[in-house]
């Protein structure tokens, strides 16, 4: 909603244009971390100590879709603006290989969770593989997350993207709320 080369932009013009982010990250910092905090409280440190290594080796595989996000954003934002069959072009595309890429680390992941996690953390960190094998799928799924995402932000929806992000969130903690006393860290996976 910005005018580009306008000279000055207000200052509460601005903070209600940038709503939309700063509740997508905070969203975001509740669902990659709320499910550590809730292993550690209901869990102990043994729970959070083969939760742990496995949500940090998969949220660090986030960064790939995350990168493809923003090599793509800049160049749907201006498609978007002036050619949209462009735009939908790109978006297609850029769905396939969020989605391939998904698929690709997901895969890898279920195949080799032990391996990695025995090379970054160490063989008292085994129970872990298990649960970074378990994670796997969230991969495939969270690329998906980020294709969408993109095409939501470049479309100027930043708002529906953040709505659901915001819903996500809450679920995601009443969700680990409700299932890791009867389920322990497979319901919280």
């Amino acid at each position: 909603n910005l005018q580009p080369g306008a000279a000055k932009y207000s200052t509460n013009r601005l903070l209600r244009a940038s709503r939309p982010f700063v509740l997508a990250d905070v969203a975001t910092s509740i669902y990659l971390k709320a499910d550590l905090t809730i292993v550690s409280i209901f869990l102990g440190s043994t729970g959070a100590g083969i939760y742990g290594p496995a949500l940090n080796l998969t949220n660090l595989l986030f960064m790939i879709p995350n990168a493809l996000y923003f090599i793509v954003v800049p160049a749907l934002s201006g498609y978007f603006q002036h050619a949209l069959q462009s735009f939908k072009r790109l978006g297609a595309v850029q769905m396939i290989v969020q989605a391939i890429s998904g698929l690709v680390l997901s895969l890898l992941v279920f195949e080799f969770a032990q391996v990695v996690v025995q090379i970054a953390f160490g063989s008292a960190y085994r129970a872990s593989g298990t649960a970074f094998r378990l994670m796997s799928p969230i991969l495939f799924l969270k690329s998906l997350n980020f294709a969408l995402g993109a095409l939501l932000t470049a479309g100027n929806h930043q708002t529906w993207r953040t709505t659901v992000q915001v819903i996500a969130a809450f679920f995601n903690l009443i969700a680990n709320l409700i299932l890791v006393v009867p389920f322990g860290i497979i319901g919280v996976i």
